[in-house]
């Protein structure tokens, strides 16, 4: 019963405070003082009237209101470190403290800005057919000194930040520019999460660079890539090529599908055996220079010419099988009448297969003549035997090729004028297609020898 007679009092004096406090706006001078103290356990309320200056003093909190001026001061108490304290209701069920439009949610922890109904802990929200911005303001440039805008979860934070003008420049942060960066292990992810979402690189402006498409598709330059990298055309101007390599040093171990660039040669590397190959250029749109290759294979089909010449220009060197229906041999001249060939000219042989010899043997430059298919050949050699009565021989090159096919398809003589009846044989060699000269030595001492023999091209 005494704790209600004491709050029926306090009900009364506010009455009779707003009563008087009415009527003191209109003087000039006056001071009105109503207190309560002490009214229960808790209570203590004190308001001051003095033309617009009104203090309330409840449960420790002081409110000074200038009516006249229109300012408000809301003080938690005067104590150093004193707090504040704010609630929508005293009751257990909490609900919203109101300011304008906005509001802070007391029941969810909630605070929303433009909104009385935040549905995350920050809401911001404008209804506007304008731009809604939110500011974060550093006004003071220096070497150190940015903007941040912070996110951080468990272990991992994400920046942004923009920086000062005269910021110290380090790294991916530069004086004037923005920074958006995470420092979890995670890394940072940009996406665009609609299925026709694309993502877009701009620069300079307002143009756009670098476009990925939702196919995984890069555009540089491009806007609608066709390729999974498709690059804009370059111009007549420098430094606008589309691609462009660096010379330097080629991988120690040839990757399968790496493109490399040294020196003044490209390389590419195939599949099979991750073998490195080198391309192939054209000074022009057609070969102007030599092309050099160990075989020149032809895949068209029969009924298609997979060679033509318009030279004339005799070829000593031509060893080619079977151009029209001729082995190589066969054009060792040009404008042949195909029934009848002449061709004649020098050549040093090569000596291979030494059997008893201490040396390789020496030959001179030889000559040799054809008709037809018929070729006689006559020249001379040094040789130096090991051993006596041991069988002793070597091989010697064709000035036209030929397809031994058997050993009577090249025959001949050679004697040593030095030696009373030391000769030797000379035939073919159907492994190598050479003129084998083979004797029995009676003499171990160097010696000149003269040889002749005829052979069929084949």
């Amino acid at each position: 019963m005494k704790t209600l007679t004491k709050k029926l009092l306090c009900i009364l004096f506010l009455f009779l405070f707003v009563a008087t406090a009415t009527a003191d706006f209109n003087r000039t001078a006056g001071y009105k003082k109503i207190g309560i103290v002490d009214i229960g356990t808790n209570t203590h309320v004190q308001i001051d009237t003095h033309l617009g200056l009104t203090n309330l003093n409840a449960h420790g909190a002081t409110a000074t209101a200038n009516l006249g001026m229109g300012g408000y001061t809301l003080s938690g108490n005067s104590t150093s470190g004193g707090n504040l304290t704010l609630q929508s209701t005293s009751h257990a069920t909490k609900g919203l403290l109101l300011f304008g439009t906005s509001a802070y949610d007391e029941v969810n922890n909630r605070l929303g800005i433009g909104t009385t109904a935040p549905t995350h802990p920050f809401d911001l929200k404008k209804t506007t057919t304008g731009a809604i911005i939110g500011r974060v303001i550093n006004t003071v440039a220096g070497t150190a000194t940015y903007a941040q805008f912070l996110v951080v979860s468990d272990s991992a934070s994400l920046f942004l930040h923009t920086l000062s003008s005269t910021y110290t420049s380090s790294g991916l942060e530069v004086a004037s520019g923005s920074v958006v960066a995470n420092n979890g292990v995670g890394g940072l992810s940009v996406g665009a999460s609609h299925t026709s979402g694309v993502l877009r690189l701009y620069a300079g402006g307002v143009t756009e660079m670098v476009r990925l498409d939702t196919t995984g598709r890069v555009g540089v330059g491009v806007t609608s890539p066709t390729a999974f990298l498709h690059l804009k055309a370059g111009t007549a101007t420098a430094s606008t090529a589309p691609l462009k390599f660096n010379s330097g040093t080629l991988l120690t171990t040839a990757e399968a599908g790496a493109i490399e660039f040294l020196t003044d040669a490209y390389y590419g590397t195939i599949t099979t055996g991750a073998a490195r190959k080198t391309f192939a250029f054209l000074e022009s749109p057609i070969f102007t220079g030599i092309v050099t290759a160990p075989n020149f294979v032809s895949s068209v089909a029969t009924g298609t010419q997979p060679y033509a010449a318009t030279s004339t220009t005799l070829n000593t060197n031509l060893n080619a099988d079977l151009l029209d229906g001729q082995h190589g041999s066969y054009y060792a001249v040009a404008n042949h009448d195909q029934t009848q060939t002449l061709a004649s000219g020098v050549y040093t042989p090569n000596s291979t297969e030494m059997v008893n010899l201490d040396s390789t043997a020496t030959m001179t430059q030889a000559q040799y003549q054809r008709v037809g298919s018929v070729v006689t050949v006559s020249g001379r050699f040094t040789a130096d035997p090991t051993l006596t009565a041991t069988a002793t021989s070597f091989e010697i090159t064709l000035p036209i090729a030929s397809n031994i096919g058997a050993v009577e398809d090249l025959a001949g003589t050679t004697f040593c004028g030095s030696i009373a009846g030391m000769g030797a044989e000379i035939n073919g060699s159907i492994a190598n297609n050479t003129a084998v000269i083979q004797w029995v030595s009676t003499d171990v001492t160097s010696k000149v020898w003269s040889y002749t023999f005829t052979y069929r091209v084949l």
